[in-house]
């Protein structure tokens, strides 16, 4: 029998954070009936985290799988997932992030209805949360939602609408910017996804610019070619937010690109009440 869920994790250097990734899921809520969840570990790195297998459900399953190349990325590691994962259903979770209590009913709930749902991002740092994605429109997730909340979101899909993604950074924003391209997404009223802000983040790389603005500039481009117009304009947008970046963190080198989304937002909200 199939899984109800397939949950993928891409794993690089995760050792002391994934466990908490592990615990979310497995210590999810039900209000009615719990589902068969198959949670795949793509592991990315030449460390051992087979004793996580020893965990005990009675719901989740966990599966342990390497990457045809160490170091690959989270798309190639996302993409060995969905192809030996079985869930009718499937999402994903990054190794230092975290699901709230009650995620997975909700989520599956609307994706049994939609064929696609998400869930707003909360950003924590330090354990305390300093952000909240959640879209501009109340429950809604739009294409513009790709520029105007720069953030990760990362749906629950039915099997047959699943799309394999790109190796560079920011596959998961291009894969939800071609699904958003055709429809809004319905967002989920409780439960949220936990993006945990670390000291080693991503956004803290001395390469964090460079290499993101690579990415979108192909994105950018291969939109254009394609003719996905709105894509386009996103990756545009992101471009220009990440070089407003790149001067703002000279200047502020201990904080985070989350806290300068904030700065922003605080800048437009001033602009209003002129």
């Amino acid at each position: 029998m199939r899984p109800d869920i397939s949950i993928i994790i891409p794993v690089f250097n995760a050792q002391d954070t994934l466990k908490t990734s592990i615990k979310s899921i497995i210590n999810q809520k039900y209000k009615y009936i719990k589902p068969k969840i198959e949670l795949i570990l793509s592991i990315d790195d030449n460390k051992k985290y087979e004793e996580l297998t020893k965990i005990k459900s009675d719901n989740v399953k966990i599966k342990i799988i390497k990457t045809n190349k160490q170091g690959s990325g989270p798309g190639n590691a996302r993409n060995i997932g969905i192809k030996i994962s079985r869930g009718n259903y499937i999402g994903f979770l990054d190794a230092d992030d975290s699901y709230s209590s009650e995620y997975i009913e909700e989520m599956l709930d609307l994706v049994k209805k939609k064929g696609v749902a998400i869930a707003p991002t909360h950003v924590f740092k330090n354990n305390k949360r300093i952000k909240v994605f959640k879209g501009n429109k109340n429950n809604i997730l739009t294409i513009n939602d790709i520029s105007d909340n720069p953030c990760s979101y990362h749906p629950m899909i039915s099997r047959k609408r699943i799309k394999y993604f790109e190796e560079r950074p920011s596959q998961d924003i291009y894969n939800l910017s071609k699904i958003l391209n055709k429809s809004s997404i319905s967002i989920i009223k409780h439960g949220y996804y936990i993006l945990n802000l670390k000291e080693n983040s991503l956004t803290r790389k001395k390469n964090f610019y460079h290499n993101l603005n690579q990415a979108y500039k192909f994105y950018q481009i291969k939109s254009l070619k394609e003719k996905q117009i709105k894509i386009a304009r996103q990756f545009a947008i992101r471009r220009i937010l990440n070089r407003k970046y790149k001067i703002w963190s000279k200047d502020n080198e201990n904080k985070s690109y989350y806290e300068f989304i904030e700065g922003l937002d605080n800048e437009r909200a001033k602009y209003l009440c002129i």
